[in-house]
């Protein structure tokens, strides 16, 4: 991949050393100390505080057991998350990133994306009006678009340890009601959402 084509990350404190870095290596580690690849010393952030793991042209960065949390667009993540162009990323209370996309994915007026600034999912310039449960569904399986992600990472992501005996059935009633939703707005559902027979749902965009 040429150089251009590297994704940047690029630091917004002092204490932050390098203050860009590219992200070339597979695994790098953000946190206070050598030998992380991007070293903060501040106190807030912890010795391995987040992890950016680098899939091809794609970077996910998740909390590496920090005691004052990584977020991405001002929301803690838990669990890995993909990183687009634009996003901020912040360490504990202080401790400000932007994550850079030499060369984005332009968002077709038909395609679904989301916007970060207004927490919405969008089909062009048209919001899709969706309850609170196939936004979560959703959200989940956008955050892991092209993974396949289980029945029981599902039914967490829409109702988390709120388990009531019938999840299957509950999570099989989302699943069709957010198809239909897409369905009203003019996506190709087939091809968006599809059925792993035996482990879970795939997001393909």
């Amino acid at each position: 991949m040429q150089e251009a084509q590297i994704p940047l990350l690029r630091g917004y404190h002092d204490a932050i050393y390098p203050r860009e870095y590219a992200l070339t290596k597979e695994l790098s580690v953000i946190g206070r100390e050598p030998p992380c690849e991007v070293v903060v010393r501040v106190s807030t952030v912890s010795r391995r505080h987040a992890q950016l793991r680098r899939d091809g042209p794609r970077c996910w960065i998740c909390d590496a057991g920090s005691a004052n949390g990584t977020f991405v667009n001002g929301e803690r993540i838990d669990e890995p998350h993909l990183l687009e162009d634009g996003d901020e990323i912040r360490l504990g209370p202080e401790v400000h990133f932007r994550f850079a996309d030499p060369n984005p994915t332009e968002k077709a007026l038909s395609s679904l994306y989301f916007d970060q600034k207004r927490r919405l999912f969008m089909r062009g310039q048209q919001p899709l009006k969706l309850a609170q449960r196939e936004f979560r569904l959703l959200d989940h399986l956008y955050q892991r678009q092209g993974l396949v992600c289980s029945y029981d990472s599902c039914i967490q992501a829409i109702w988390g340890d709120d388990h009531l005996g019938d999840d299957n059935r509950r999570l099989g009633q989302a699943v069709y009601t957010l198809r239909k939703q897409l369905r009203e707005a003019g996506l190709q559902v087939d091809d968006l959402i599809k059925t792993v027979k035996g482990e879970g749902y795939q997001l393909m965009l």
